[in-house]
């Protein structure tokens, strides 16, 4: 059977967007729940509703009457970030474009898991932890030898569970605080684990006052990044960074709906050496559009320590 490139690439893209759902630690923000469809490639709109409270029934004269105003709000997605790869021809163990697209696929898998999910991460979280309330965010500086750090966190969650409405609280904790938490008995003795859904995958995570812990890289957890274009001298390396002023955030604590992360693969494109101006060169592309959002009415149900 002749091989089928439009076939492959639709195939690649669609793992690729499994994969990066699954492999990214706020994945668990990223599966539809925030009701938010599609107006254009980058834009979504997302219902808010505004709707009157309880009123006194009447046996006589039945119910009060009341109102739902539901009004659909446009975000656009901010970041829009690409890389193209190229193989030279000797470089394949055969000069054939199955064997091109399956080494460039390697390739790409590799790509998004060490450079693309870090970078929506990071975003995401930055994001997020940007639109807390300026009462729910704290400043704290914690070592090893904080005795308070497990207090501390509970307190938080506790401060975050007031207002989750019973929804499922995630807990986003910088790696390296994690482990100064891991190594006190206030946190040890309290934790349990759960299932939660991350994409189409139940992952089992650890449970502390009913809240989910998701260990973070601290390379994502700053309050602040730069995304280097990746055409500029000082910037061609691209990828991202945190900001001279940033600051590490110790944790950032949602319920799920309080936020979402919006991640869309476009087609990847694909040539090989006979249509490719650039030379005897197989090239990959890799296209993503990526945003994260917070309802103004849900930035009061964001908790967020930073030092």
């Amino acid at each position: 059977m002749a091989f089928n490139l439009q076939s492959f690439t639709e195939k690649l893209s669609a793992k690729l967007d499994e994969a990066h759902i699954q492999d990214m630690v706020t994945g668990f923000l990223a599966d539809g729940s925030f009701e938010a469809e599609f107006a254009s490639s980058d834009t979504v709109l997302v219902p808010e509703y505004d709707m009157s409270g309880l009123g006194d029934y009447s046996r006589t004269s039945g119910y009060p009457v009341g109102g739902i105003a539901m009004r659909k709000v446009p975000y656009t997605l901010q970041q829009e970030r690409g890389r193209m790869f190229d193989i030279d021809k000797r470089d394949l163990k055969t000069n054939d474009i199955k064997d091109a697209c399956k080494t460039l696929g390697t390739a790409m898998a590799k790509f998004q898991k060490t450079k693309v999910n870090p970078e929506v991460d990071a975003f995401n979280l930055s994001t997020i932890a940007g639109n807390a309330f300026g009462g729910n965010i704290t400043t704290e500086t914690f070592t090893k030898d904080s005795t308070d750090i497990a207090k501390r966190l509970i307190y938080d969650i506790d401060k975050a569970a007031e207002r989750a409405n019973g929804e499922d609280l995630f807990v986003f904790t910088n790696w390296g605080i994690h482990g100064f938490l891991a190594a006190t008995d206030e946190f040890s003795k309290r934790i349990d684990v759960a299932n939660f859904k991350k994409g189409t995958v139940d992952t089992v995570v650890k449970v502390l006052n009913d809240a989910a812990i998701v260990k973070t890289p601290g390379e994502r957890m700053w309050t602040n990044y730069q995304f280097f274009n990746g055409v500029d001298t000082a910037q061609k390396p691209g990828g991202f960074a945190p900001t001279a002023t940033a600051k590490p955030i110790n944790w950032i604590i949602l319920p799920k709906s309080a936020a979402a992360c919006i991640t869309v693969m476009e087609s990847s494109q694909f040539r090989d050496p006979s249509n490719n101006p650039k030379g005897d060169f197989y090239s990959q592309g890799y296209r993503r559009i990526y945003g994260a959002f917070v309802k103004n009415s849900d930035r009061e149900r964001i908790v967020v320590s930073h030092n």
